[in-house]
Order: structure tokens, then C-alpha cells, then sequence
């Protein structure tokens, strides 16, 4: 069995959001260059209806729900980007992640499938601060959830493109996807340590 780690490079944001995709690809990257399997997922390719308890009771859980969480389990780490809206993480992800996490209710001997992997984030916005608000809020969810979000982030402010700006960023990303790949690596079964 691979005991290399396994880190899912997550889209939060619609496909419309081309620089933070941009970012997650060399996320991707650089956690590839680290030793680690990624499998790039975005979340515009899993559509799912605005979650509601109601309607849960009539239709169930939607197979795209199961879909993702099945992603989420098969690997050990998670790189997320998203865009800021509000303050808050993208409604695409928050109501994925809630769907995610309503498959988890039926299983109750899993708990949550966000449990024990490591995590960092990405992101990209208009908003002055780039979309640091938008990670604080999603670093309270995952973290409550029983992630691991590493301390090590980046934001960046969209509206400032320029080659050097670009460069830079870059590279600050290629090295967040490398340090999640060798922290990941700690959670493989027969790796290092575990932190759970």
C-alpha cells in the first residue's frame, strides 16, 4: 500500500474565478513536488441544491453529497480556495461542506469525514485584505469539524495582477501546497505520526 500522502485540491469558488483557480493549480504543485497524490476537484462539477433540512426529509441525501465526502475520505490531507463573499467563505463550499457532513449523520461510527486531516487554505478577492476574512470563518468550520488547518495561508487581493505581484504569489502557494504535503504525510497510516 502507498503510503504517500493523498491531499484533495478542493475549487470552492465558481469556475468564473479564474486567478483563484490559478492558485489552487499551483497548490497542487507544489504539494505534487512534496511526494503527495492530488486529485483536483471542483465544486461547480458537483452541483448540489442550497441545503434544507426539509428537503432532505423528502429526497434524501443527493448523490453528489456522497460524492464529495467519498473524496474527502480517500485522502489525507485538503487544499481549499475560495473566494470571499460578505466576509464569508463562498456559498458554494459552505453548502458543500454541509452537505458533506449531513452523509455523516447516518454513519455514526466515521464522526465527521473532515476529522483528522490537515487543511490549508487559499484565496483570492476584491476585498482589501484578499480574503483573509473568508479563511478565518472556514478555518472556525473545518476546525470544528476536526481539522487541522495549518498556519501557514495565503490571501491575495485580485485587483493587483501584475507580473511581479503574480510571481510572488506564486510562489508563497507553491510553498503552502509543500508544507501541507509534508504535514499530510504525518497522517498516512505507517507515517511518521498522527496528530488524532
Amino acid at each position: 500500500m502507498s503510503r504517500k500522502p493523498r491531499i484533495l485540491a478542493l475549487m470552492g469558488s465558481p469556475r468564473g474565478e479564474a486567478l483563484i483557480a490559478h492558485l489552487l493549480r499551483v497548490g497542487a504543485e507544489g504539494a505534487s513536488a512534496a511526494g503527495a497524490e492530488v486529485t483536483t476537484v471542483f465544486l461547480a462539477d458537483l452541483p448540489l441544491p442550497v441545503y434544507d433540512s426539509d428537503w432532505e426529509a423528502e429526497h434524501g441525501i443527493p448523490e453528489n453529497a456522497r460524492t464529495l465526502r467519498t473524496f474527502v475520505s480517500e485522502n489525507h490531507g485538503l487544499l481549499v480556495a475560495t473566494s470571499e463573499l460578505n466576509g464569508g467563505y463562498s456559498t458554494l463550499l459552505k453548502n458543500a461542506i454541509d452537505w458533506a457532513t449531513r452523509v455523516d449523520v447516518f454513519d455514526e461510527s466515521t464522526g465527521s469525514v473532515f476529522a483528522g486531516r490537515a487543511a490549508a487554505l487559499i484565496s483570492a478577492s476584491t476585498e482589501p485584505f484578499g480574503g483573509m476574512r473568508s479563511q478565518v470563518a472556514l478555518q472556525l468550520a473545518l476546525t470544528g469539524l476536526g481539522t487541522m488547518v495549518i498556519p501557514t495561508v495565503f490571501a491575495m487581493n485580485s485587483a493587483n495582477k501584475d507580473g511581479d505581484v503574480m510571481a510572488k504569489a506564486e510562489q508563497a502557494v507553491h510553498r503552502i501546497g509543500h508544507s501541507l504535503a509534508q504535514v499530510t504525510a504525518k497522517l498516512v497510516p505507517g507515517g511518521a505520526a498522527t496528530w488524532i
